[in-house]
Parts: C-alpha cells; structure tokens; sequence
C-alpha cells in the first residue's frame, strides 16, 4: 500500500528534474546562439549585413541543436562596424513547454540571451 502512493510522487519529481534539465539546456542553446549571431555579425561589412548575418546565425545555431522556438527574436546592436566597435545581440526564443517538460504542458517559456563581440581591428569592412 505504501508503495502504491509513493509511486507517483517519485514520477512526478523525476518529471520535474527532467524539465529543469530541458531548460536549463535549452538556456545554454540559446547562448550558444547569441554569441554565433554576434561573431557573425562582426564579419559582416554593413551594418544590414550584419544584422541579416546575426539573425541568420541564431537560426541556423538553434536549428542546428534541435531547439524549437514558436518565436524567434534577434536584435543586434552594430553600431558603425567599425574596426575595434563592439557588437551586441540578443536572442529570445519563446519555448513551448511541452518541449521543455516532454509531456503535453500549456504555454512557453521566453529564454533570452545577450552576447558582445568586438570588430577585429585588422579585419576588412566595407565602412572603414
């Protein structure tokens, strides 16, 4: 009889532990993909290019780890893009709970993260 109400409890934390995994990993994918958007950005040689390329990087980052967003959201701070200027991005990835959790859970989780990159000082931009 014991064993029957202790049960369920131990499934419903090993469930828990299993989502906090889930989003704890999909919080590093996404600052994997902020700091990918940002060094692209940098590499870019106009500010739109940069901006396309940083948005284009947190796609292809996030795709590329299987993290599936209802929502993407990129902003890039390039400034000039001035040799030596620095970059900032930020991507949030609104995540569906069911994704996080792996059982059917209503509504999302908004994870955003911000990366800087510097423009290297010996490197070719269309603006300096």
């Amino acid at each position: 009889m014991e064993l029957v109400l202790v049960i369920p409890i131990f499934v419903v934390l090993l469930l828990i532990i299993v989502a906090l995994g889930r989003a704890s990993t999909a919080s590093i994918q996404v600052q994997d993909a902020a700091h990918a958007a940002a060094r692209a950005a940098t590499l870019a040689t106009t500010p739109a290019a940069a901006e396309q390329a940083a948005e284009q990087a947190a796609s292809q980052a996030l795709a590329s780890t299987g993290t599936t967003c209802r929502s993407v959201n990129v902003s890039a701070d390039v400034g000039a893009l001035t040799p030596g200027s620095m970059v900032r991005v930020t991507v949030s990835c609104a995540v569906n709970y069911q994704d996080l959790s792996g059982i059917a859970l209503p509504g999302a989780r908004t994870i955003s993260a911000t990366s800087s990159s510097i423009v290297d000082l010996y490197g070719t931009t269309g603006t300096g």
